[in-house]
């Protein structure tokens, strides 16, 4: 019996975890309400500088804060006063839509960090 409790717990828990891209994301398990999370990127023809949109749904109201952290091609960190942490509101079953620029056309790659409270670094 404690066996097939022990499995059902774990199907359970496996069925209300959020897909995302762990090579791009790092999501704490406070926001476990976050069913669906995507990043799209592109380059802006104007400067030549990374946008990153950031899409998901949540299934709660609830507020989470996010911080994009910006990397160069060699994969070190790109100190910018525009990788704060941001409070982002969220409405239950509506998608939420978040933009990010970043901070010289020297940044290649990002990293998303997602938590239910502000990210410090």
């Amino acid at each position: 019996m404690k066996k097939l409790i022990m499995a059902l717990s774990i199907v359970a828990l496996t069925a209300c975890a959020t897909e995302y891209d762990k090579t791009k994301f790092h999501i704490t398990s406070d926001t476990y309400y976050i069913s669906e999370v995507f990043a799209n990127d592109h380059i802006r023809e104007s400067d030549n500088f990374k946008v990153v949109n950031i899409t998901g749904v949540a299934s709660s109201d609830t507020t989470v804060y996010y911080r994009v952290l910006w990397y160069d091609e060699n994969g070190a960190p790109i100190k910018a006063t525009t990788s704060k942490s941001t409070e982002a509101r969220l409405r239950a079953e509506q998608p939420f839509n978040w933009t990010a620029i970043a901070p010289n056309a020297s940044a290649k790659n990002y990293r998303v960090f997602i938590s239910g409270r502000p990210i410090e670094q």
